[in-house]
């Protein structure tokens, strides 16, 4: 059954605000995903952590898998806002999760800064769920709507007297719950805000390499990372975590909020000068609503293809670190592999995206996934800082390809008019990922001090994947082409 999908009239003049044009918007996308991919450093956080609290490897992960999945979740709200609101509105709304996050962190050893931190995550809960109820009824006025908003407030502020003066006591464990609430729930709904907006503002104004300019806009998110983790160690040792938390929120403020200004749709006339009315029109007939996706294979094809390929990349992530000290590397090598597999993070989303332009994204996908199993097979096994390195960057390369190509292979088949709900909701396998990976690898390791069957579960996983992409149809435009 076919379904009206509403038109985003948001966000698309610039007027008042910061224009500089598809570029402009560019690099506002740039901007946003260097700071949002702070998160792919989390492994620099878990020694300092263990020490300053005694919280095992398995907790400490589990903050970096609550962090991921709720950016996963998150996408789906985000991006009904994102359709309805425009790219400039739901980027400001990431930044103002992200940076009480980080300022909630900063401050959550002490008994005063954990009321604090209940009382901004109280908040976050509060938003997020007044934006769900604005979503779901469409943003139109009811007694029914109107209602349910004021009894979510009264809801949550009574809920969150009760906890506060119940559960609070300043002990370890209520650090754990808090760094939980803070960098893993708020955080990741300050990633997925984020995130979703820059994506696909830059896929609406670059209709024509769609895959090129998605890694583009994408890269840096593993730049963000390759520049955060030789500064973030550095800057722990030199001042603790708590200040540079304080220091990172600040940051965040400054720069998601610069970045979201310059994000903008473009309007008919620039569509029409950008060639994107030709392309729309052999594309006719695509536009698919959210709810006929979901009835598709094709759907649940991308779906399986990002959970089981990011799972690979995920695990590592989280465990570099600590897995560089196991295989004999000092801790300056460890943060400079963490480096590299950034690096080559930002490298492998624009190179991916631009070779799936050319060669198709079912083909590009194969291929990746295949080089990724290839490396989880023997990742275990290499040892010295020049192999090591060499794995990082092999990693990093090919899990930055994703999401190059799940965004794009997404517009592709189901088109652009409704991109940010339905790739919201075809990240949600980002979200599951998110959880098995980290949450695997370091019970693997707390169960028998080794990687090895992580490793290994992550190639299966990788090798299904190939064969998937390969074999399981194309999209839309690979067969028009």
């Amino acid at each position: 059954m076919s379904r009206t999908l509403a038109v985003d009239t948001r966000d698309v003049s610039g007027a008042g605000v910061l224009s500089l044009g598809r570029w402009g918007v560019v690099g506002g996308a740039l901007l946003i995903q260097m700071i949002l991919g702070t998160v792919y450093a989390f492994s620099v956080l878990v020694e300092p952590f263990e020490s300053a609290f005694g919280w095992s490897r398995t907790q400490i992960t589990a903050t970096a898998s609550i962090s991921l999945g709720v950016f996963a979740g998150t996408m789906v709200l985000a991006g009904g806002v994102l359709d309805r609101r425009g790219p400039r509105f739901t980027g400001l709304i990431g930044a103002g999760f992200l940076t009480a996050a980080f300022l909630a962190v900063s401050q959550m050893q002490s008994l005063a800064g954990m009321y604090v931190v209940h009382g901004i995550v109280t908040t976050g809960v509060a938003i997020a769920l007044y934006l769900l109820i604005h979503a779901v009824t469409g943003g139109k006025r009811s007694p029914l709507a109107d209602g349910l908003k004021i009894g979510v407030m009264i809801g949550v502020g009574v809920t969150s007297l009760l906890v506060a003066q119940t559960m609070i006591k300043g002990t370890a464990s209520d650090s754990l719950w808090m760094f939980y609430l803070t960098y893993g729930f708020l955080g990741g709904a300050g990633i997925g805000f984020g995130y979703v907006a820059p994506v696909t503002a830059c896929v609406k104004w670059f209709p024509r390499h769609r895959g090129l300019i998605t890694g583009i806009a994408v890269a840096g998110f593993g730049a963000g990372s390759m520049i955060f983790a030789p500064s973030a160690r550095w800057a722990i040792d030199a001042v603790g975590w708590s200040s540079f938390f304080l220091v990172h929120g600040i940051v965040c403020a400054v720069g998601l909020t610069l970045g979201a200004l310059l994000l903008r749709n473009p309007s008919d006339d620039e569509k029409a000068h950008l060639g994107a009315v030709r392309h729309a029109a052999k594309e006719a007939g695509e536009e698919t609503h959210w709810k006929d996706m979901l009835r598709t294979w094709k759907f649940w094809r991308l779906w399986v293809l990002f959970i089981f390929g990011a799972t690979a990349g995920l695990m590592t992530i989280t465990q570099l670190k600590p897995f560089a000290t196991l295989q004999g590397l000092t801790a300056a090598q460890g943060a400079a592999a963490i480096a590299v597999l950034a690096a080559c993070n930002a490298a492998g989303r624009t190179l991916w995206g631009a070779a799936s332009d050319r060669i198709g994204r079912s083909r590009s996908m194969a291929a990746m996934f295949a080089l990724q199993a290839v490396m989880m097979f023997g990742i275990n096994a290499l040892t010295g800082p020049t192999l090591f390195f060499v794995a990082a960057g092999w990693v990093g390369f090919n899990f930055g390809g994703i999401f190059a190509l799940l965004p794009s292979a997404t517009a592709d088949t189901f088109g652009t008019r409704g991109l940010g709900t339905n790739y919201g909701i075809v990240f949600t396998g980002y979200g599951v990922a998110g959880i098995v990976g980290p949450i695997v690898g370091a019970r693997v390791y707390d169960l028998t001090n080794s990687y090895a069957a992580a490793f290994t579960f992550a190639a299966i996983l990788c090798v299904a994947a190939t064969f998937i992409a390969l074999f399981t149809g194309r999209t839309p435009r690979e067969k028009a082409a």
